[in-house]
């Protein structure tokens, strides 16, 4: 008698179980989704890029218009609650951060960012220093180092900085130089309208507190570039003729 003929053939797997390893790989690709979101900033709405519609930190006004000194961020906090028959998601909102320029001349073009809770939930007083090298380092305030031990750092590759396509992008980094997220910057047309939302997207895992520190650096970083990109050019019409010469 045949030897393979009596040996037990293995049954294909049932559908219950199919369906659970189904189910369990959408859970573990919809944790990495949550973990290592893509935020995009939407004028004063922060969201991911996959759930649009649950804002997850908000600001006073949209950065990339420019058109203010001072913004405050906040951050929303859900949480379910049990109403009656059935559970409602429901948030609360907390007032994290300001930012805007130094208050001196010497200090006017840092960012100061400004913690509005307790330490042990945001860092009272960080500084936004741009390095020669073209890089931004966010440093707590006060230090009179000359290179200030820093918080987070942002910097671009020099073949970003002069491509103004979709590939400008800055890469984010913590104090032990690993890669926190990448930020695509915003694009506009000729005429400055714009084409592409400012995104950032997160590449590690990092404590809340650093977490709202980076998204508040990253939504002043892009107010610090709105402020050069819009900033209206010199023209001779608009010189006063004592001060234009044409050679």
């Amino acid at each position: 008698m045949d030897s393979s003929s009596s040996a037990p053939t293995e049954l294909p797997p049932s559908y219950d179980i199919t369906l659970s390893q189904s189910e369990s790989q959408q859970q573990d690709q919809l944790q990495a989704t949550e973990d290592f979101p893509t935020l995009v900033l939407d004028g004063i709405k922060i969201y991911s890029l996959y759930a649009p519609n649950r804002i997850l930190y908000q600001l006073s006004n949209a950065p990339y218009d420019a058109t203010r000194k001072i913004y405050a961020i906040e951050k929303l906090r859900y949480r379910m609650t049990n109403g009656g028959s059935e559970q409602k998601l429901k948030h609360t909102v907390d007032h994290i951060y300001d930012f805007r320029h130094g208050i001196s001349i010497e200090s006017y073009k840092q960012i100061t960012i400004l913690g509005q809770t307790s330490r042990k939930r945001t860092y009272p007083n960080m500084i936004m220093h741009r390095c020669l090298n073209g890089c931004h380092t966010i440093c707590e305030g006060g230090q009179v180092k000359l290179t200030p031990d820093y918080v987070l750092k942002a910097e671009s590759p020099l073949k970003d900085r002069l491509n103004q396509g979709k590939n400008n992008t800055t890469i984010w980094k913590d104090e032990k130089g690993e890669v926190v997220a990448i930020e695509t910057k915003l694009q506009r047309d000729e005429n400055g309208s714009i084409q592409e939302l400012p995104r950032l997207a997160i590449k590690a895992r990092i404590e809340e507190k650093l977490y709202d520190l980076l998204v508040t650096s990253w939504c002043a970083h892009v107010w610090k570039d709105a402020q050069k990109d819009l900033k209206e050019p010199m023209s001779w019409d608009k010189c006063e003729p004592q001060y234009c010469h044409p050679f």
